[in-house]
């Protein structure tokens, strides 16, 4: 039997005291226990603030999955956070949710467009806090690198398979003030950098190619890491990353994204070279694809720029 009051008052300690917010996530929970997707010690771990968000955050994985068209989900006490069987394919997936990263304070403009005469200047700026790449790039880093070393245990054990298509999701939907990070320059993690390279010969004769480096990432004790970690194969057992910001506040919209140029990146999957990841997994879920860059193939192809 499910322990509600250890649940509710957990959810109010250690996140919110708003009603509607806790009978939301008890309503995702009943739907997770009805279709055995819970742990026998899922409420007994929300011991602390971060511990509590990282359940929330997998009831909020477990809601997406089940509101898809996908048949076939479940879960195990020892395993993956979610087994999908689709089209033959067992697909595995771990959730993570990066929680505590540095505020960076700044300033944002506010412009008063309003047709009445108003006292208030036409254009000033206010104090905000956003979160600081410095910090977040490591927070992301650390939760693949944890999940990895999951996985190898999973494989060591058998408790799944080289066959399989190992995933790990990394929700950055609790992070304070989350909606103010640039979301598409967070695929240089997972992808190297493109970069174009002009050069000139003895005869003024101007080509074009495109450089792949490496992206850096400077961890608190000033270490260096080399990430790119998709294009350099470090996880060659991690066959996908999906990077979602999902919370209460968006869940039902995240698989609207697809159209938006910047929305798009806060539910999108970076997929390893060899990945045997199935479309139909990414149609199902409604998870976006990283747009190609017609530009950059086109001086790979031609050694020139477009015309």
């Amino acid at each position: 039997m499910l322990e509600k009051s250890k649940f509710t008052d957990a959810v109010k300690k250690y996140y919110t005291s708003n009603e509607k917010v806790i009978d939301f996530y008890l309503e995702l929970l009943y739907e997770a226990k009805n279709n055995n997707l819970l742990d026998g010690n899922f409420i007994s771990q929300m011991s602390d603030h971060d511990k509590t968000l990282h359940r929330l955050s997998e009831l909020l994985m477990f809601k997406y999955c089940l509101a898809s068209s996908i048949t076939e989900i479940s879960s195990e006490n020892i395993g993956p956070d979610i087994i999908i069987q689709l089209d033959d394919i067992k697909i595995n997936i771990e959730i993570i949710t990066p929680i505590k990263v540095s505020q960076k304070r700044s300033s944002m403009r506010v412009f008063n467009c309003t047709p009445y005469p108003s006292s208030e200047p036409s254009n000033y700026s206010v104090p905000q806090d956003i979160p600081d790449m410095n910090s977040l790039h490591p927070r992301i880093t650390n939760a693949l690198t944890k999940k990895s070393d999951k996985y190898r245990e999973y494989l060591t054990d058998g408790i799944v398979s080289s066959d399989d298509v190992n995933i790990v999701c990394i929700n950055i939907g609790f992070i304070e003030n989350v909606d103010l990070v640039d979301f598409p320059y967070l695929k240089n993690l997972f992808y190297k950098q493109e970069v174009i390279c002009i050069d000139i010969d003895n005869d003024s004769n101007v080509s074009h190619s495109i450089e792949d480096n490496d992206f850096n990432v400077i961890k608190e004790n000033n270490t260096i890491y080399k990430t790119s970690y998709l294009d350099n194969e470090i996880y060659p057992h991690i066959d996908a990353v999906w990077l979602i910001c999902c919370n209460d506040k968006n869940l039902d919209y995240l698989k609207k994204l697809k159209y938006n140029e910047f929305e798009m990146y806060k539910n999108i999957i970076y997929r390893n070279k060899e990945a045997k990841v199935p479309e139909s997994l990414l149609s199902a879920l409604c998870i976006n694809k990283p747009p190609r860059d017609s530009f950059n193939d086109y001086i790979r192809e031609n050694g020139k720029l477009p015309n």
